[in-house]
């Protein structure tokens, strides 16, 4: 008989409700907030499920406060949580129809959360009551056909951004106005990156504007061609002077983040754009590689973060839309049946089953092979 080690497919350290994994937090001492459509749960670094909680959550992400404090956002209401059991402690219900709530932290610890009436609310921190009040200048989408809603941001100035469809306002701390801008096409939320707000629309263009004026810094028109439709998150920050921009009908590309030229891609463009439903998610691992998954590929590529070349085989995974956590040893990825699923690639926490008296496991300085799979060492 060969010598050979049998190693049957690890079961996943967690299971969770929902199809969709909304975010991914680190927390401090190790433990891991996931937020998916169904269900928000607390791990442990050993992906034990310390708490969780059901119900239908938007995409809005959770928000912890200077102290602590938990807030997250479902379709109905915004609710504050004892970050170490769940447990409410307030909640916040405008009983709006038709609408998902967003929400925001300013520097301070204030609360935001938007309406179905174009404006935006601070909220007590203590009671989940409103306080103030911000708005955006009304559309007819957002009036008449209620269909985009509102989101609110807020940037490390405290500067609130309240924005619906075409238009967004930026309001001081204190409700004053700062300015606002009116674009050509419906925008999804915005992204703050390093000193520039980041706006992609639904015709797949990507424009940065200026935090304290609103001036365009710059747009992707002269360097993106035929973006196609938008995804909501297909802009991620990445190492200084570097933001991953994807577009469905292109490629993961890297941009450079002052004038929006296209310093590197991966992947490539597909044959019919509007057709094209696969995401790309790319994390930035602690090891200082980039890490891609795809959602139509059950593989987890390694990238050079500023080259995007691959840096070495790609990652098998047994799931679906395989991702990289933030932070974290841990993909994530989802089953045929929707459950989301978390497996560690920490080495040594792999439990392995093999015939006796069989080899141990192929190892090497950067890999450990199980099954088959190469996984990076750490």
């Amino acid at each position: 008989m060969s010598i050979r080690a049998l190693l049957k497919p690890r079961e996943p350290i967690a299971r969770l409700n929902g199809s969709v994994c909304r975010e991914a937090l680190p927390l401090p001492g190790g433990d891991t907030l996931l937020l998916t459509d169904a269900a928000l749960a607390r791990l442990d670094p050993q992906g034990q499920v310390k708490w969780s909680k059901h119900g239908e959550f938007g995409s809005s992400r959770p928000q912890f406060g200077p102290q602590g404090e938990l807030y997250v956002a479902e379709v109905s209401r915004v609710a504050r949580l004892e970050a170490e059991t769940g447990e409410p402690v307030w909640t916040y219900d405008p009983r709006l129809e038709h609408h998902s709530h967003d929400l925001a932290l300013g520097p301070g610890g204030e609360v935001y959360t938007s309406t179905d009436k174009s404006r935006a609310l601070r909220l007590n921190s203590e009671t989940g009551e409103p306080e103030a009040e911000f708005c955006v200048a009304r559309t007819w989408v957002g009036q008449w056909l209620n269909r985009y809603g509102v989101d609110v941001s807020t940037a490390p100035d405290g500067a609130v951004v309240v924005q619906e469809a075409f238009q967004v306002a930026c309001r001081e701390p204190d409700g004053r106005h700062r300015w606002r801008h009116r674009f050509a096409e419906c925008v999804n939320r915005p992204v703050y990156c390093r000193d520039r707000w980041l706006f992609s629309d639904n015709h797949g263009k990507l424009t940065a504007l200026s935090p304290k004026n609103g001036a365009v810094l710059w747009d992707t028109s002269d360097f993106v061609k035929n973006g196609g439709n938008m995804l909501s998150d297909s802009v991620t920050p990445g190492p200084e002077g570097i933001v991953y921009f994807h577009p469905r009908a292109n490629s993961l590309m890297a941009l450079d983040e002052t004038s929006g030229r296209v310093l590197a891609s991966f992947g490539g463009n597909f044959p019919n754009p509007d057709h094209n439903f696969a995401i790309y998610r790319p994390v930035l691992g602690e090891d200082g590689r980039l890490y891609v998954s795809r959602s139509d590929q059950e593989e987890l590529h390694v990238l050079d973060p500023r080259t995007l070349q691959p840096v070495e085989s790609a990652l098998q995974a047994r799931g679906l839309s395989p991702r990289m956590l933030p932070d974290q040893g841990w993909l994530l990825s989802r089953e045929s049946t929707g459950t989301l699923r978390l497996d560690s690639l920490h080495a040594d926490a792999i439990p392995l089953e093999q015939e006796p008296g069989a080899s141990r496991v192929a190892e090497s300085e950067r890999h450990i092979v199980v099954g088959g799979i190469p996984l990076p060492r750490r």
